[in-house]
Formats: structure tokens, sequence, C-alpha cells
């Protein structure tokens, strides 16, 4: 996920101090804003699925305007959001590996089997589009390369994305054809005029195949970005980003270059040529480029902008869940039944009403407690403790 050449830091030394959960003083402000920066490109990139009928999307909405909007999500968002969050989750284990006990891998495969467990949960009942069961099952396997060197983790991030970019750019050039998207009738019956029973009934059928497609397509990409973040917990580039400005300064450099190739890729796929496949392929190109820049772009923030992202950003998962949950509520049947109603840019401004009401609850939240309600619940699940919630 890095387009330059990085210097080799030194291999984790191993446990540096007690195991726990991270104290607040210890967190690092460039993360958690990272973090609430990527909840907003999350919901921008799900809510044309959270707004249509997911085997839809957008694709209906060919008019000149639409176009546009689509394209400028392609472009700037989809495939190049979801790596963020999973170099953070790589990042966030290297940590953990750096700061345990004996005791990290029964905790840590916990912590892996909860976010496995909410994963399916959102996904059969709010949004079958859903990451987090990937990034859980990223995660367990991860272990088994804790003890890699930092070259060796680059090297494999390396070689899982260009093989599967070059998958998909044969693939695409093999196919040269759009296939016709079509909703399935009991899903969008279920999503149009089902109670909250049918939607999750319906959902947890299709869940299976629907989520074996988005590992096809999403998988490498999460692997190579978990083992970026991972050699990326062995520096200080994100504790420390003043440090390192001209890094983040070339990363902003090749950034153009990114947004050009995504660009490419968006017209492949909303353009008049509607090659999807190989739109994929070049998408994979540009993500390294993308998505790097928009961590350059957040850590170079001032530190009041980037404080007003970090409450989002510490509690996440439980922003992500409730993402989701309450889009459902204003698109599915049995809310405001919305779903197929709003052109793109009028969903992007749900999305984003969506977003900014959160992060004002989190703000709220976290003067209070110190986790957010699925951070905590998952925390005394991996601790096997009830974990102190109020500050």
């Amino acid at each position: 996920m890095v387009p330059f050449s990085a210097p080799s830091p030194p291999a984790s030394t191993g446990p540096t101090g007690p195991t726990g959960p991270t104290r607040s003083s210890e967190r690092h402000l460039s993360v958690d804003a990272l973090r609430g920066f990527a909840l907003l490109g999350i919901l921008v990139v799900n809510i044309e699925y959270l707004s249509q009928p997911i085997e839809l999307g957008w694709n209906d909405y060919a008019g000149g305007f639409d176009q546009v909007v689509r394209g400028l999500v392609q472009t700037f968002a989809t495939f190049k959001i979801f790596p963020i969050f999973a170099m953070l989750f790589g990042y966030g284990f290297q940590l953990q590996l750096d700061r345990a006990s004996g005791d990290l891998k029964a905790r840590y495969w916990r912590r892996m089997y909860g976010v496995i467990a909410l994963g399916v949960l959102h996904a059969w009942f709010f949004f079958l589009g859903d990451i987090l069961v990937m990034y859980g099952l990223v995660g367990l396997g991860a272990y088994a390369v804790r003890d890699w060197s930092t070259k060796k983790l680059l090297r494999a991030a390396a070689w899982v994305h260009g093989v599967a970019t070059v998958f998909w750019l044969i693939l695409g050039l093999l196919d040269g054809e759009k296939g016709e998207s079509t909703a399935s009738d009991f899903l969008l019956e279920a999503a149009t005029t089902g109670s909250f029973l049918d939607v999750v009934l319906a959902q947890a059928v299709v869940w299976v195949p629907t989520a074996l497609f988005l590992f096809a397509i999403q998988g490498p990409v999460v692997v190579a970005s978990y083992l970026v973040g991972m050699a990326i917990g062995r520096t200080d580039w994100l504790s420390n980003p003043q440090a390192h400005r001209d890094l983040s300064g070339r990363a902003l450099r090749w950034w153009p270059v990114g947004v050009a190739i995504a660009a490419l890729a968006s017209w492949l796929s909303v353009g008049p040529t509607a090659l999807d496949t190989l739109s994929v392929g070049v998408h994979l190109i540009a993500v390294p480029l993308v998505a790097a820049g928009w961590v350059a772009a957040v850590v170079r923030l001032p530190a009041f902008a980037q404080r007003l992202l970090q409450p989002s950003g510490r509690m996440s998962l439980t922003s992500y869940l409730l993402e989701s949950a309450i889009a459902a509520v204003i698109f599915m049947g049995y809310g405001f039944g919305l779903i197929g109603d709003l052109a793109p840019l009028e969903a992007l401004g749900v999305a984003l009403a969506i977003w900014a009401g959160l992060s004002v609850l989190s703000h709220l939240w976290m003067r209070v407690f110190r986790f957010g309600p699925f951070e905590w619940l998952l925390r005394s699940y991996s601790y096997l403790q009830k974990q102190p919630l109020r500050r």
C-alpha cells in the first residue's frame, strides 16, 4: 500500500511491557483520526448498496450528472478506503505484539473470533457487503507470520497485491463484456416490503455466495494492507508523523498519478465501455497510490482537525455498525422505505448526514466513557474480564 521505497525498520524485539488495553495516553492521534476519516469513506462507498438493492447499486442511473457522481465515488473512494482500515488492523496487531505478555495468542484469537461473529451478524441484519469477517479471517492468518522480518512482510504484500492485479487485468481483457445486473426477487421483495425478520432471513440465505465474491475481489487487498500495517507498526511513521513529512510528501506527490489511474478505471466501469472486470484490475493498480495519499493527507492535518476526527476513530467499530443500522432503517421497507428512491448525490447527502451525526455522538460518548459500546464488548470478551467502561 506504500508507493515508495520504504526503509527497513528494525524487527520487533518482542514483549516490551505489560499486557492490557491501550490507555488513552498511549493512543496515537493520527491513527484515530485515520479511522474517523475512513468511516466517512466507507459509508460513501457503501451507501450505493444500502440505498439500492445490493445487486443493482447505481447501475440504473445513467444520466450525465449521475455518471459523474458515480465516477467521483469510484475514483476517490471505491477500493481506496477499506485498505486503510485493513492497514490499521495490521498496525494494531503489531502494537499488541510489542506490548503483550504470554497470553496474547488466546486473547488475540478471541478478538478475531469476536470480529468475525460481529461481521456475520452485521451482514445478516443490516448490510451484505460487510468486511469485518474478512478482517477477522486475515487477522487469524496474520498470527502465523508475526515473526517475519519487515522486509519479508512488505515483499509478501507486494506479491499478493501484484498477483491479484495481474489476475483481474487478464480476466478483464479476456472478458471484454459487462454482465447485466439483476436483483433477486426475494431479496428485492424483502428489502422493499418485508419485515425486519424477512430481511434477515433473505440476507442470511445469500450471505455465503456474496461473501465469497467479495473475498475474491477484496481479499488480496486486505491481506496486503494488513501486512503493510504490521510493517508500519514497527516504525513511528503513524505515531510521530511530523518526523516523516518527507515520506508523506512523497505519497502526496504520487497521489495525482493514482487518481488519474483510478479515474481511468472508473471510466471503464461507468462510461460507455462498461468493462467492469477490467475496471477492477485498473483500480487495483491505483489502490496503493490513492490510499497512501489519503493517509498522508490525514496525518498532515492540523492537530485540531485530527482531534475532531479522533472520537469517532476511537469507537470506529461501533460507528461502522451503526452506519449500516441507521441506513437500513432509512432505506429498508421495515423503516422509512426509501430504497431505490434517491439518486446518487441525494444518497451521498444522507451518508454525510449519518457520518456527521455519529461523529457528534462519538464526541459526547467519549467524554463519559472509555470505549464505544461494541469496543467495550469486544475487549471484555477478548480479556475474559469485564472492562471498566466509564471514565
